[in-house]
């Protein structure tokens, strides 16, 4: 199975490790990746054995408002040919929706991370509902991001598929007795759990 991923953060390698795995498991993998995204994620070294094409990103700054450049899109799913194209972006992003654009025919799959059902503006709205209407499936990070996707209409394949933590830079081992937040301090990130740690608990 040949496998095209679009998604704005593959210059970070940590991100790449899934493609590395997939591979691993015999799948072909191909990717798109950005010029340069965020303030500071330039362009850096792919794997040699990593099929990829470098694509321009437009408004780079912005999470949700960047844009792909729509010829390189294309140019990579005609010359990778896939079998599925996998985008990981938010399918109310128009980056999202260029992806979905570009893949055609093709079966789509999409990341999403939104957890909480928003009331978004209505072309954004109109946007998320055509993305939608045109993907196989989406892989939501947690069980709460799936149940969005349920709220919002979505009906076809969702497989909850969680962010990785890499072992080799996190010994997660409990030391004394406080507990860490960061975050935004709404109860949809648990901060009433965390409560209970009362002046163990640092924000």
């Amino acid at each position: 199975m040949r496998v095209l991923r679009i998604y704005p953060t593959a210059n970070d390698a940590r991100h790449r490790c899934r493609d590395l795995a997939l591979r691993r498991l015999g799948l072909e993998v191909a990717l798109v990746a950005p010029n340069a995204y965020g303030s500071t994620w330039g362009a850096s070294p792919i794997e040699r054995e990593m099929p990829h094409r470098r694509a321009r990103v437009i408004n780079k700054g912005s999470i949700p408002l960047h844009l792909w450049d729509p010829l390189a899109l294309r140019r990579a799913v005609h010359e990778f040919d896939p079998d599925v194209v996998d985008i990981h972006e938010e399918p109310y992003f128009p980056a999202g929706a260029q992806g979905v654009l570009a893949a055609g025919c093709r079966p789509v799959v999409m990341q999403t991370c939104q957890n909480i059902a928003k009331r978004l503006p209505g072309p954004i709205r109109a946007l998320r509902r055509w993305s939608l209407n045109r993907v196989a499936g989406m892989y939501p990070c947690s069980a709460e991001a799936a149940e969005v996707l349920r709220v919002w209409g979505f009906r076809r394949r969702v497989s909850v598929i969680p962010f990785g933590v890499e072992e080799d830079l996190f010994d997660v081992r409990p030391v004394g007795e406080r507990i860490g937040f960061i975050g935004r301090l709404v109860p949809e990130k648990g901060i009433d759990d965390l409560l209970d740690f009362g002046p163990r608990l640092l924000c």
